[in-house]
């Protein structure tokens, strides 16, 4: 008896009114973080830093990012994305296989229709014919895309590459409407010399340092991706030579981490090549897949129209913040509505 007096007295909708107040402010509270932390850089950075492989529903594994989830592009949208922009890859093997599997992503007609005039896009690499496959590929995406083979990243294209970034350090204030993304990768093929491991690395520290040097104060218009150093999986004399590169590895990627202010550093790639025991991920193609994958996702996402699909929340995607008529619709349920119930029971 004495909780229905109490329910029915002014008291009760008073602290009943309260309680939905603070209720309805707790509610746009979390709601404002859910939404905040769907905007925030760290799960774009995600995209470069972290995640785990996952298993799917047909056996096969999938690498998911912390916080996010990643989009297979079209071959379409890839091609819009990087309209009116330069894509060079520079470095060894790896960069070179990445660099395929780009141009696979993008230029899938031009195995199917290949020109009469033009060769097969698998015979041209297996001819090392890249500025062939430049050209090709530029006429059939109208995306630049080129591969500079240098494995110490000493040679012309790649110092030339250096003068360019300081040239575009002095003219800082001037954004290019056309953009250039640098992927750029070296590394094993120092450990792979028979001279002194410190020596190999102090010669590989003083090239990436002059690109390093070089990256600072870019503008807009220029991205450089600087890819990790990744374990050698070839088999070494002795594990104890083994054990000495590994830790190479290491010391080398936290080189790269500790100066990656000015660039991109997708330290995740060392993270994704770790797990031995899944014999899909020991396949080097599934794995430059990933790669250029992730570097899509980075890329394409911020560009993605939020309208065409606001509820999923792929990396690096900016989503909008709730409309405010939604947010009064909300508040007048929770706080209005009791509200009037207890003036309209007042009144009686």
């Amino acid at each position: 008896m004495k909780l229905a007096r109490f329910i029915k007295s002014r008291s009760f909708w008073i602290v009943y009114g309260l309680g939905s107040g603070l209720l309805i402010l707790a509610i746009l509270s979390s709601f404002a973080r859910v939404t905040k932390n769907l905007k925030r850089s760290e799960h774009c950075h995600s995209v470069l830093d972290g995640g785990q492989w996952i298993s799917k529903f047909n056996g096969t594994q999938a690498w998911q990012p912390y916080g996010c989830a990643l989009k297979n592009h079209f071959s379409s949208e890839l091609k819009e994305c990087y309209l009116n922009t330069k894509l060079v890859f520079i470095g060894d093997n790896l960069v070179k296989n990445i660099y395929q599997r780009f141009i696979s992503m993008l230029g899938n007609s031009m195995n199917q229709n290949p020109d009469s005039s033009t060769k097969n896009l698998d015979d041209l690499f297996k001819e090392k014919n890249y500025e062939s496959i430049k050209a090709q590929f530029l006429k059939q995406t109208h995306v630049s895309a080129e591969y500079v083979h240098d494995v110490f990243l000493n040679g012309t294209k790649t110092n030339t590459l250096v003068e360019t970034l300081l040239k575009n350090q002095n003219e800082n204030q001037h954004v290019e409407k056309d953009s250039t993304i640098f992927i750029i990768q070296s590394g094993n093929s120092y450990l792979e010399s028979k001279n002194s491991l410190s020596s190999e690395i102090k010669e590989w520290k003083t090239n990436i340092d002059k690109i390093l040097k070089a990256t600072i104060d870019l503008n807009e218009s220029i991205k450089v991706y600087i890819l990790p150093v990744l374990p050698i999986q070839e088999n070494l004399e002795s594990s104890t030579t083994k054990t000495l590169r590994y830790i190479a590895i290491d010391s080398m990627n936290k080189y790269l981490e500790t100066h990656s202010k000015n660039i991109f550093f997708p330290s995740v790639f060392t993270k994704m090549t770790r797990n031995s025991k899944l014999q899909q991920i020991n396949s080097e193609q599934f794995l430059e897949s990933q790669f250029i994958n992730l570097i899509n996702n980075h890329e394409c996402n911020p560009k993605i129209k939020r309208d065409e699909y606001p509820l999923y929340h792929y990396c690096c995607t900016k989503y909008p913040q709730p409309h405010g008529f939604i947010v009064f619709l909300l508040f007048a349920f929770l706080v209005l509505t009791p509200i009037l119930i207890f003036l309209k029971k007042a009144g009686k």
